[in-house]
Protein backbone atom coordinates (compact mmCIF):
# COMPACT_ATOMS: atom_id res chain seq x y z
CA UNK A 1 0.00 0.00 0.00
CA UNK A 2 2.79 2.27 0.86
CA UNK A 3 4.83 1.72 -2.23
CA UNK A 4 1.95 2.55 -4.36
CA UNK A 5 1.20 5.45 -2.46
CA UNK A 6 4.42 6.48 -3.12
CA UNK A 7 4.68 5.92 -7.14
CA UNK A 8 0.74 7.39 -7.99
CA UNK A 9 2.15 10.71 -5.91
CA UNK A 10 -0.52 9.79 -3.28
CA UNK A 11 2.29 10.83 -0.54
CA UNK A 12 5.83 12.38 -0.85
CA UNK A 13 8.75 11.45 1.98
CA UNK A 14 9.31 14.09 4.51
CA UNK A 15 12.77 15.45 4.18
CA UNK A 16 13.81 19.17 5.84
CA UNK A 17 15.22 21.40 3.41
CA UNK A 18 18.42 22.24 4.94
CA UNK A 19 19.08 18.58 5.35
CA UNK A 20 18.58 17.68 1.67
CA UNK A 21 21.18 21.02 0.79
CA UNK A 22 23.60 19.82 3.66
CA UNK A 23 23.51 16.33 2.76
CA UNK A 24 24.10 17.48 -1.19
CA UNK A 25 27.01 19.31 -0.33
CA UNK A 26 28.52 16.50 1.67
CA UNK A 27 28.07 14.08 -1.11
CA UNK A 28 29.77 16.53 -3.73
CA UNK A 29 32.78 16.78 -1.08
CA UNK A 30 33.29 13.01 -1.57
CA UNK A 31 31.75 12.08 1.97
CA UNK A 32 30.10 8.90 1.66
CA UNK A 33 26.67 8.64 3.21
CA UNK A 34 24.16 5.92 5.16
CA UNK A 35 20.69 5.88 6.70
CA UNK A 36 20.08 4.08 9.53
CA UNK A 37 16.60 3.81 10.56
CA UNK A 38 13.72 1.84 12.41
CA UNK A 39 11.94 1.74 9.03
CA UNK A 40 13.28 -1.12 6.63
CA UNK A 41 15.31 -0.51 4.05
CA UNK A 42 12.92 -0.75 1.40
CA UNK A 43 10.56 1.93 3.41
CA UNK A 44 13.99 3.97 4.07
CA UNK A 45 14.63 4.22 0.01
CA UNK A 46 10.90 4.78 -0.59
CA UNK A 47 10.72 7.76 1.61
CA UNK A 48 13.99 9.35 0.06
CA UNK A 49 13.29 8.37 -3.47
CA UNK A 50 10.02 10.13 -4.02
CA UNK A 51 10.47 12.75 -1.62
CA UNK A 52 9.24 16.70 -2.07
CA UNK A 53 12.99 17.02 -3.82
CA UNK A 54 12.76 14.66 -5.82
CA UNK A 55 14.87 11.49 -6.00
CA UNK A 56 17.74 11.47 -3.31
CA UNK A 57 18.25 7.42 -3.40
CA UNK A 58 21.61 8.29 -5.20
CA UNK A 59 23.22 10.69 -2.33
CA UNK A 60 23.54 7.46 0.27
CA UNK A 61 25.94 4.85 -0.19
CA UNK A 62 23.50 2.39 1.62
CA UNK A 63 21.16 1.93 4.31
CA UNK A 64 20.74 -0.07 7.47
CA UNK A 65 17.65 -1.27 9.23
CA UNK A 66 16.63 -2.77 13.08
CA UNK A 67 17.74 -6.51 11.41
CA UNK A 68 21.12 -5.19 12.63
CA UNK A 69 20.63 -4.44 15.58
CA UNK A 70 18.38 -2.02 17.74
CA UNK A 71 19.05 1.64 17.41
CA UNK A 72 20.07 2.10 21.18
CA UNK A 73 22.21 -0.91 21.20
CA UNK A 74 26.30 -1.22 20.71
CA UNK A 75 26.30 -3.55 18.26
CA UNK A 76 24.41 -1.89 15.68
CA UNK A 77 26.87 0.78 15.58
CA UNK A 78 29.35 -1.68 15.59
CA UNK A 79 28.21 -3.60 12.83
CA UNK A 80 27.75 -0.20 10.67
CA UNK A 81 31.63 0.38 11.18
CA UNK A 82 32.79 -2.88 10.01
CA UNK A 83 29.95 -3.34 6.83
CA UNK A 84 30.99 0.02 5.18
CA UNK A 85 34.73 -0.28 5.92
CA UNK A 86 35.29 2.92 8.45
CA UNK A 87 36.93 3.14 11.63
CA UNK A 88 34.05 4.14 13.75
CA UNK A 89 36.25 7.33 15.06
CA UNK A 90 35.47 8.19 11.42
CA UNK A 91 32.31 8.08 11.61
CA UNK A 92 30.05 10.86 12.53
CA UNK A 93 25.98 9.40 13.47
CA UNK A 94 23.50 12.20 13.41
CA UNK A 95 19.78 11.45 15.72
CA UNK A 96 17.37 13.36 17.97
CA UNK A 97 17.29 10.29 20.30
CA UNK A 98 20.11 10.62 23.00
CA UNK A 99 19.89 7.03 23.85
CA UNK A 100 20.77 6.12 20.13
CA UNK A 101 23.33 8.98 20.29
CA UNK A 102 24.86 6.81 23.42
CA UNK A 103 25.04 3.94 21.98
CA UNK A 104 27.42 5.08 19.21
CA UNK A 105 29.26 7.00 21.07
CA UNK A 106 30.39 4.29 23.17
CA UNK A 107 31.58 2.35 19.96
CA UNK A 108 33.65 5.05 19.43
CA UNK A 109 30.93 7.47 16.69
CA UNK A 110 31.28 10.85 17.02
CA UNK A 111 27.83 12.12 17.65
CA UNK A 112 25.51 15.48 16.99
CA UNK A 113 22.03 15.59 18.97
CA UNK A 114 19.75 17.01 16.58
CA UNK A 115 17.46 19.44 18.68
CA UNK A 116 14.67 20.93 16.41
CA UNK A 117 12.18 22.42 18.43
CA UNK A 118 11.97 23.04 22.08
CA UNK A 119 14.49 23.69 24.59
CA UNK A 120 18.02 22.71 24.37
CA UNK A 121 18.94 20.34 27.16
CA UNK A 122 21.41 21.53 29.64
CA UNK A 123 24.98 20.05 29.68
CA UNK A 124 24.70 18.07 26.64
CA UNK A 125 26.41 15.13 26.51
CA UNK A 126 26.74 14.80 22.29
CA UNK A 127 27.45 18.62 20.25
CA UNK A 128 23.97 20.06 19.56
CA UNK A 129 22.23 21.25 16.06
CA UNK A 130 19.16 22.91 15.54
CA UNK A 131 19.42 22.00 11.69
CA UNK A 132 21.57 20.45 9.31
CA UNK A 133 23.17 24.19 8.61
CA UNK A 134 24.73 23.81 12.22
CA UNK A 135 25.85 20.59 12.06
CA UNK A 136 30.06 20.66 12.35
CA UNK A 137 31.73 17.64 10.61
CA UNK A 138 34.62 16.55 12.41
CA UNK A 139 37.97 16.83 11.51
CA UNK A 140 39.13 14.39 8.47
CA UNK A 141 42.62 13.33 7.48
CA UNK A 142 43.83 15.28 4.41
CA UNK A 143 44.90 13.27 1.28
CA UNK A 144 48.15 12.41 0.77
CA UNK A 145 49.31 15.55 -1.65
CA UNK A 146 50.90 15.32 -5.40
CA UNK A 147 54.04 14.57 -5.57
CA UNK A 148 55.56 18.06 -6.15
CA UNK A 149 59.84 18.32 -7.55
CA UNK A 150 59.46 22.24 -6.81
CA UNK A 151 59.15 23.60 -3.38
CA UNK A 152 56.60 25.87 -2.02
CA UNK A 153 58.40 29.04 -1.16
CA UNK A 154 58.84 29.01 2.83
CA UNK A 155 56.53 30.95 5.21
CA UNK A 156 58.53 33.67 6.98
CA UNK A 157 58.35 32.15 10.09
CA UNK A 158 60.74 29.12 8.77
CA UNK A 159 64.38 29.22 7.91
CA UNK A 160 65.41 30.04 4.27
CA UNK A 161 66.94 26.73 3.64
CA UNK A 162 65.00 23.75 5.33
CA UNK A 163 66.36 20.33 5.20
CA UNK A 164 65.54 18.70 2.10
CA UNK A 165 62.88 14.84 2.23
CA UNK A 166 64.96 12.15 0.88
CA UNK A 167 61.69 11.55 -1.43
CA UNK A 168 62.58 10.55 -5.14
CA UNK A 169 60.11 11.08 -7.93
CA UNK A 170 57.44 8.82 -8.15
CA UNK A 171 57.63 8.02 -4.74
CA UNK A 172 54.55 8.37 -2.50
CA UNK A 173 54.77 11.06 0.50
CA UNK A 174 55.03 9.42 3.66
CA UNK A 175 52.44 9.97 6.63
CA UNK A 176 55.06 11.84 9.16
CA UNK A 177 52.16 11.34 11.83
CA UNK A 178 48.70 9.22 12.17
CA UNK A 179 45.79 11.14 12.35
CA UNK A 180 44.09 11.30 15.31
CA UNK A 181 40.37 13.21 15.63
CA UNK A 182 40.56 15.70 18.14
Amino acid sequence: IWEAGYRNGDFQGHVYEDAVRRLREWKDQGLALYVFSSGSVHAQKLLFGYSAFGDLTALFSGYFDTTIGAKRETGAYRHIARSIGIPAGEILFLSDIREELDAAQAVGLYTCWLVRDGALPANPPHPLARDFAEIILPRQPQPYPAYNPVPPPPHPSQPKHPPQPTQTPGQRPRRLWPFRPP
